[in-house]
C-alpha cells in the first residue's frame, strides 16, 4: 500500500461450493459462525477495498474465482453485492473477473421448443461419476412440460408446471434418486447417486423431452450447473450445444469487467474462452487478453510431479523448473488488471465506469474472420494497454495523498534524493559506482527477464519488493532496512544474486562483480541507506546538510 496503486490478486473455488464444508470465522461471543463461501468472498473483496480506502490508494482486484451456472444474468445475490460495493466505493476502485473456461465443454445448450411440438435434449453421464448432478432448464413462462428417459431406460413421465415434483429411484439405479421439477422460469432435472453399492451414477446418454402445451413456442436454455474442465466427470450435452451464454456467473455483474482470452500471435479467440451474451442480453465479457500459453512462476505444486520432492531452498540449482505454461481466462484477467493499475496510476480519481470505457474505447478491433460464436466472447476487442493508458487524461489527484495516516508520500518529502546523490558523487568511489552501474544495468535487466535461472533467484528473494524498499528508504536514510521481508532474508539474496549474476554474466559484468565483492562483505542486515553509504564511500564523508535527517 506504500505505492501509488495497488493491484491484488483474489484466489477462490471455481466449481461448486454447495457440497464442501463452510468456512467458519468467530463471533463477537467467541462462538464459531458458518460462514457460506459467496460471504467469505465478499468479505475479501470488502476487506481489501477498506484497506485501500484506509490508505488512500486506488485499487484494482482480480478475481480468477465463479462458477458454471444457470445465474448467467447477473441476478445472483453474489453478483448484486459486488455491484454494490462498487457502485458504493467506484472512484478508483475497478473489478476484474475471469470470463470462465467453458466456451467449449458442452455445458450449454439452447434451442426453441416449437408451437405446440415437442424437442428431445441428450446430455452424458460419465463412467464413473458420484457426484449429485443438476441440469436446469430456464425460459420465460410456464407452458412446458418435462419428462426425463435414463440410460437404463428407466423414466419419469411427463410433469407440467402444476404437477407435484416426479420421482424416481430406479432411474439411476438400486438405490439412485431422480427428481424432476417443474415450475415457473426453470425446469430443473436432480440426479443424486446411490448411497450404497457402486454409488455412481448411471452412466451413458440420458434424455430430457419438453413440450410446449400453450401453443406458444420458447426458446429454453439448458445447462450443467457447476460444470467445470476441473472436473473431467461433469456431464455434458450431445445435442443443441452452444458455446454462448457459457459465461462464469460472477463476471455476469453489470459493474465489473470480465475478461476472455486469445493467443498471442493469433486471430482467434481461445476454444475455451467463454462467450456472452448475459441471459439478460448484455455484451460480455467486455475485452479479451493473453490467456493461452502463458510462462509464468509456479507454485510448488505444479513445480514438482512429486511434491515430497519439492526443494526447500527454493533458489538453489537444482533440476526443477520454477516456471509453468498454463491457459485459460484465469491468465487473462490479470493482464487486464495489470492495464487497470497503470491508468490507475495516471488518475486514481477515475470511476470504476470510466475505467471500463477507456479498456472497450481503446480495444484493438475484432478479428475480421471470426465467426458469429466467436464474436460473443471478443467483447470489443484485444486489450490495448498503450492505447488506453495513453487516452486516460492525468488527474490532479494522480499523486495521491497518503489517506489514514500511513507514511508520508514522496512528494511531500525534502530533496533527500538530491542530497544523497550529491554526497555519493562527492567520492571517487561513488563516480566509479555510478559508472559500473549505468555499464551493466541494461545487461543485469535483460538476465532478470529472460534467463529462468537469474529471475527464479531474484523472484525467490524478493528482488521487486526489496528493490522498491531501497527506492523508498532513500527518503528515510537513517531509518534501518529490514532485515528480512516474507522470509526472504536481504543479506542472503544479495549473495544468491551475486553468485548467479557471476554465473551468468559476461566476463565484463564478472569482473565487476569481482572488484566489488570486498565491499559487499561489508553490508550487514538492518543497516541505513546513511550507514551503507558511510561504510561503502569512505568514513570522511560526513554529511553537512542536516536536510538529509528530516
Amino acid at each position: 500500500y506504500q505505492s501509488s496503486h495497488t493491484v491484488v490478486r483474489l484466489y477462490g473455488l471455481t466449481d461448486s461450493d454447495d457440497d464442501l464444508p463452510h468456512p467458519q470465522k468467530t463471533g463477537s461471543s467467541g462462538s464459531k459462525i458458518d460462514v457460506g463461501w459467496d460471504q467469505l468472498k465478499m468479505d475479501a473483496l470488502s476487506y481489501i477495498f477498506q484497506m485501500a480506502n484506509t490508505f488512500g490508494r486506488p485499487a484494482v482486484v482480480n478475481c480468477s474465482i465463479g462458477r458454471f451456472t444457470e445465474k448467467m444474468d447477473g441476478s445472483s445475490s453474489f453478483c448484486s453485492n459486488v455491484n454494490n460495493l462498487l457502485t458504493n466505493n467506484s472512484t478508483g476502485f475497478s473489478i476484474v473477473f475471469s470470463a470462465g473456461n467453458n466456451g467449449n465443454k458442452n455445458f450449454h445448450a439452447t434451442a426453441v421448443v416449437p408451437s405446440n411440438g415437442s424437442i428431445e435434449l441428450e446430455f452424458e453421464i460419465c463412467p464413473g461419476d458420484e457426484k449429485t448432478r443438476k441440469i436446469p432448464v430456464v425460459y420465460a413462462g410456464n407452458n412446458l412440460s418435462a419428462k426425463i428417459i435414463s440410460a437404463n431406460g428407466q423414466m419419469i413421465d411427463w410433469v407440467s408446471q402444476s404437477d407435484p415434483d416426479g420421482t424416481s429411484i430406479t432411474a439411476n439405479g438400486s438405490g439412485g434418486n431422480v427428481t424432476l421439477s417443474n415450475n415457473t422460469d426453470m425446469i430443473l432435472v436432480t440426479i443424486m447417486p446411490p448411497t450404497t453399492g457402486s454409488k455412481e451414477n448411471v452412466s451413458g446418454t440420458w434424455k430430457l423431452l419438453l413440450k410446449d402445451n400453450a401453443n406458444i413456442e420458447k426458446t429454453i436454455h439448458a445447462f450443467v450447473r457447476y460444470g467445470s474442465p476441473h472436473d473431467n466427470k461433469s456431464p455434458k450435452f450431445k445435442n443443441y450445444v452452444s458455446t454462448r451464454n457459457t459465461l462464469n456467473e460472477f463476471g455476469t455483474a453489470s459493474e465489473v469487467i470480465a475478461a476472455g482470452a486469445y493467443k498471442v500471435g493469433s486471430d482467434t479467440l481461445a476454444d475455451f474462452s467463454s462467450r456472452g451474451p448475459t441471459l439478460d442480453g448484455r455484451e460480455k465479457p467486455e475485452i479479451t487478453a493473453p490467456g493461452k500459453g502463458i510462462s509464468s512462476a509456479a507454485i510448488e505444486s505444479a513445480r514438482n510431479d512429486d511434491p515430497g520432492d519439492a526443494c526447500v531452498a527454493c533458489c538453489c540449482e537444482c533440476c526443477q523448473d520454477f516456471y509453468v505454461v498454463k491457459s485459460g481466462t484465469s491468465m487473462a484477467a490479470p493482464h487486464v488488471a495489470g492495464a487497470i493499475a497503470l491508468i490507475m496510476q495516471k488518475n486514481p480519481a477515475l470511476n470504476h465506469l470510466t475505467i471500463k470505457s477507456l479498456l472497450e474505447d481503446n480495444a484493438r478491433a475484432i478479428p475480421s474472420g471470426a465467426s458469429e460464436d466467436d464474436r460473443a466472447g471478443w467483447g470489443e476487442g484485444k486489450l490495448d494497454v498503450k492505447a488506453s493508458v495513453e487516452a486516460t487524461t492525468a488527474g490532479a489527484g494522480s499523486t495521491p495523498s497518503s489517506g489514514g495516516g500511513g507514511t508520508p508520500i514522496v512528494s511531500h518529502q525534502p530533496d533527500t534524493v538530491g542530497i544523497l546523490r550529491e554526497t555519493v558523487l562527492a567520492s571517487p568511489k561513488g563516480h566509479a559506482y555510478n559508472r559500473l552501474f549505468k555499464e551493466h544495468v541494461e545487461e543485469i535487466r535483460y538476465l532478470v527477464n529472460n534467463n529462468k535461472k537469474v529471475a527464479t533467484v531474484w523472484h525467490r528473494n524478493r528482488g521487486p519488493a526489496w528493490f522498491r524498499i531501497g527506492l523508498q528508504s532513500v527518503y528515510y536514510p537513517e531509518k534501518p532496512l529490514p532485515a528480512e521481508l516474507d522470509g526472504a532474508v536481504l543479506s542472503k539474496g544479495v549473495w544468491s544474486m551475486f553468485e548467479i549474476l557471476k554465473r551468468f554474466g559476461t566476463e565484463d559484468l564478472i569482473n565487476t562483480l569481482n572488484s566489488i565483492e570486498s565491499d559487499l562483505r561489508k553490508v550487514k542486515d538492518g543497516m541505513s541507506i546513511n550507514q551503507l553509504v558511510r561504510l561503502i564511500f569512505g568514513e570522511e564523508l560526513v554529511y553537512e546538510k542536516a536536510e538529509i535527517n528530516t
